[in-house]
């Protein structure tokens, strides 16, 4: 009388089972797959010619923050053999290629470290090189900020040949000006802070917006006066 019932709960055990080890091969799978899509993905990134400050900074925190989580890495690998050792011992097949990459994990590792430590070679070299860039461009920029003063100092509206509409004309012209140029400090400061250079602002443009709004007052009143 127990055999029906016997044959039922094998044929559910053999059921669940199964489920049990595709499941398991699904997330030691997934677990592989994203190891190798971690090391492609990032050896792409970092191995990438750096087109600019903003990317060299972002590459280098990339090598960095890889270096940093080397050992949290490859604490992964452990359970993922072991998982595969599972299925392996009670002899559940899985793809050739996902024995495989399997295999191939530890050289793949292997390479990977080489790749960060390389990359961070050569992206030291570039960061030498980008240094200079960095400063010869703080140079003509310093210069650039000079002329601009000097030439409001020329150029701006300091007396009564010219009226307020001419004058707020003027002044919002060079106030295009000085935003630009302050637009370009902000982009020169966050290379700086790569190259952890220290350097106050720059005073003639503090000089200009100064002059921009003392003018701006100034044309203000005497319009207003001139409304009255």
């Amino acid at each position: 009388e127990c055999l029906p019932l016997k044959a039922t709960l094998n044929k559910h055990c053999a059921e669940w089972m199964s489920k049990f080890y595709t499941l398991l091969n699904s997330m030691a799978n997934q677990e592989l797959t994203a190891l190798y899509d971690h090391f492609a993905a990032n050896k792409k990134r970092i191995q990438a010619q750096p087109s600019g400050l903003d990317m060299l900074g972002e590459q280098l925190a990339t090598v960095q923050k890889l270096k940093s989580e080397e050992t949290q890495t490859e604490a992964r690998f452990k359970p993922l053999k072991e998982q595969y050792g599972l299925l392996e011992k009670y002899e559940v097949s899985f793809p050739d290629l996902e024995g495989s990459r399997l295999a191939g994990l530890d050289d793949a590792w292997e390479s990977f470290k080489k790749c960060v430590q390389d990359s961070r070679k050569k992206l030291d070299k570039e960061k030498d090189k980008f240094k200079q860039d960095l400063e010869q461009e703080i140079k003509v920029f310093d210069k650039s900020s000079t002329a601009l003063f000097d030439e409001f100092a020329g150029k701006g509206p300091y007396d009564g040949t010219v009226n307020a509409t001419e004058a707020f004309k003027t002044l919002e012209e060079y106030r295009t000006k000085l935003s630009e140029k302050k637009d370009k400090e902000s982009q020169l400061r966050q290379g700086m802070e790569i190259f952890k250079l220290e350097r106050p602002p720059v005073q003639d443009l503090k000089n200009l917006n100064k002059e921009l709004q003392t003018l701006q007052g100034v044309w203000k009143l005497t319009e207003e006066w001139h409304n009255q």
